[in-house]
């Protein structure tokens, strides 16, 4: 829900939901084996709160070396006194400086040229090895 192009608020809820189920249908063939699921334990539970926080954190991430982009034509334009030149940027809602949204597209499509978004989707699938679902919550494995 969090990547750079597809988690953006020009895309709608429901084609990103949708983008979601499907990736989760094409990735869940290739995990390690899951552990039973008691639908109503407490384990269930905390399996479930690490998920979330390895899925946030990994959407952090990204979204953090997207900005950084962002920030730095932030400064260079104040720098160069283009700082009063802005422009709305539909995809975060917000107002930021014309070099800042140039930075911010040529990092997206380097990010798409580069093939970023399947190096995503094979990073997501490796973090069930890296931090598998398991008993014990967090086992660190490399």
């Amino acid at each position: 829900m969090v990547v750079p192009i597809i988690g953006t608020r020009m895309v709608p809820a429901r084609i990103r939901l949708g983008l979601a189920l499907a990736v989760t249908a094409v990735i869940v063939p290739v995990l390690p084996n899951l552990p039973q699921v008691n639908g109503l334990s407490m384990q269930t539970y905390i399996w479930i709160a690490e998920q979330i926080l390895v899925g946030i954190s990994m959407g952090f991430l990204i979204q953090v070396l997207f900005q950084i982009y962002a920030l730095g034509g932030q400064l260079i334009a104040s720098q160069m006194g283009l700082g009063f030149a802005s422009v709305s940027d539909p995809a975060n809602g917000v107002s930021v400086v014309v070099l800042s949204q140039f930075y911010l597209m040529v990092v997206m499509m380097l990010f798409l040229a580069l093939n970023g978004h399947l190096v995503l989707i094979e990073a997501l699938v490796r973090s069930f090895y890296v931090l598998p679902v398991t008993e014990g919550g967090f086992p660190l494995r490399v």
